[in-house]
């Protein structure tokens, strides 16, 4: 997995090849995309990628469930 970030935008790369997790904020919004480049339409050749956006409400929910289910399926291992 590789993380680059900066104050506007946060790509994640999976580890699988080329997929992504992007974050970007967007006017008073969140855009995320999942974009999955080798799972390509037959017709075009091209990938395929999903997205949505969230408002600054959500997104903190969100936040504060993902550092909770992350602190969860963290116990346990060792460092």
């Amino acid at each position: 997995m590789t993380v680059n970030k900066d104050d506007k935008r946060i790509v994640i790369e999976t580890g699988f090849i080329g997929d992504e997790l992007i974050v970007a904020i967007s006017d008073d919004q969140l855009r995320i995309t999942i974009a999955e480049p080798r799972a390509g339409d037959t017709e075009t050749g091209f990938g395929q990628s999903a997205g949505t956006y969230l408002s600054p409400e959500a997104a903190i929910e969100l936040g504060t469930w993902l550092i909770q289910a992350g602190k969860a399926i963290g116990k346990g291992r060792s460092s």
